[in-house]
């Protein structure tokens, strides 16, 4: 029976001695071979063995991290990813999971008369990990506080199912693109809704919003001045929630 091991840096040197040294890969600085009972004794004994698992996997090629998509609760995506960077280093499988993402952008809203830049997930409820899927990882992942689940699997503890390499060009595609971006508006208000004016020669003056301009972030108002209705234009920098 074949074995994937892991494999001390140190053992590098001497590793042509097994059959299939051309097969080896090095994946974050840790030696993969598929390698038999007999050597997988030697390197017992020599303290050059990490770990090893039965081989279910029929190539060297396929012994590569592939994304994940982790399902928790929306809103506690931040502590569960922090949940999931602890266990990963106590449980010291830090050569098999390398990232832990949650994709996000910047977006600004006005409060009191001024500009407020705010944070919010591009993927409410999930979060990706890049992760080499071998041995107790699945369960250790499963079993940390908040992880609900992988995508894509019907019961919790059915395999996991790696995200297609379309899928993953188009999730850090748009990573790549929210870190670049400009910061995008969400206007609080709506129309129908009263507001007060703050600044210019209107100022304390109440109105009700008849139009919002979310490209060029102003407001038509109707206020009224000596009894009359008037219309205004103002941008979201002029005028307050009540």
């Amino acid at each position: 029976m074949a074995y994937l091991c892991r494999i001390t840096r140190q053992c590098c040197k001497s590793i042509h001695c097994f059959p299939n040294y051309n097969t080896h890969r090095i994946i974050d600085g840790s030696l993969f071979q598929f390698l038999d009972e007999v050597d997988v004794l030697n390197l017992i004994f020599s303290n050059h063995l990490v770990d090893f698992y039965p081989s279910t996997i029929l190539t060297m090629a396929e012994v590569e991290k592939k994304w994940y998509v982790i399902r928790t609760v929306t809103g506690t995506e931040k502590k569960v990813k922090q949940n999931i960077e602890s266990e990963v280093e106590a449980s010291n499988i830090k050569d098999f999971v390398s990232k832990v993402l949650i994709p996000t952008e910047k977006f600004y809203q006005i409060r009191n008369g001024k500009k407020v830049s705010k944070e919010r997930n591009f993927f409410p409820g999930y979060i990706f990990v890049e992760v080499l899927m071998l041995g107790e990882v699945h369960n250790i992942l499963l079993n940390i506080p908040g992880v609900l689940g992988f995508v894509g699997c019907k019961r919790k503890t059915d395999p996991p199912i790696p995200l297609r390499p379309t899928e993953v060009t188009r999730m850090l595609g748009k990573v790549d693109e929210l870190l670049v971006q400009d910061e995008s508006f969400a206007p609080p208000f709506i129309v129908g809704e009263e507001i007060k004016v703050i600044d210019g020669p209107f100022n304390t003056f109440n109105g009700i919003i008849e139009e919002i301009n979310t490209e060029k972030k102003k407001l038509k108002i109707m206020v009224k001045i000596f009894g009359r209705k008037t219309p205004l234009e103002l941008s979201f920098m002029q005028v307050e929630k009540l």
